[in-house]
């Protein structure tokens, strides 16, 4: 499940299904401008990373990148980009 937020994206992600999240858990994905420059302004932080920045939809006029880190309590946190498709 998606909820759509102003500059910002909400996801249950169910599958981590851990002892310690039997139900999964909520994942936020905060909109940037450019997906790269800000993953890599979080790697120099020393953030743990976990997905690298990826497309994850081609939507005809944009395509979605998304990438994601932990926050310093585990958490997962993301970022998302959409970019316009030039043709």
């Amino acid at each position: 499940m998606v909820l759509l937020l102003v500059g910002s994206r909400l996801r249950h992600d169910s599958t981590d299904t851990s002892p310690a999240r039997p139900h999964g858990h909520p994942i936020l994905f905060y909109a940037v401008d450019d997906i790269h420059a800000a993953f890599a302004a979080i790697k120099a932080k020393g953030a743990p990373l976990k997905e690298e920045p990826r497309v994850i939809a081609k939507l005809g006029t944009r395509d979605v990148w998304l990438a994601s880190a932990e926050d310093p309590d585990g958490h997962m946190v993301g970022i998302m980009c959409e970019v316009p498709v030039m043709g």
